[in-house]
């Protein structure tokens, strides 16, 4: 997304005014880029753990054909790059 940024910029369309951009994972930066990066935040390393399981049930032959649903908290930071406020 900080990537899409830079080259939007470079294009002479502006971020948020022209386009919107979200990412997903809020790095660490996103909070300094410029406009500030709106982004999912999202428990990485529950992610994993829960990937994990699915892999063992399903090396366990204990999972569904269809495999599960599984969902792990995750919510939205708002920042500038999709027009919103930032989060103070």
């Amino acid at each position: 997304a900080l990537g899409v940024m830079s080259t939007l910029n470079e294009m002479g369309i502006g971020v948020p005014d022209q386009m919107a951009v979200v990412s997903f994972n809020n790095l660490f930066i996103a909070e300094f880029s410029s406009p500030p990066l709106t982004s999912v935040e999202i428990n990485i390393f529950g992610l994993g753990f829960e990937a994990t399981n699915c892999l063992i049930e399903q090396i366990n032959e204990d999972a569904t054909p269809y495999g599960k649903r599984v969902i792990v908290p995750h919510y939205l930071v708002i920042r500038q790059s999709c027009g919103g406020k930032s989060e103070a």
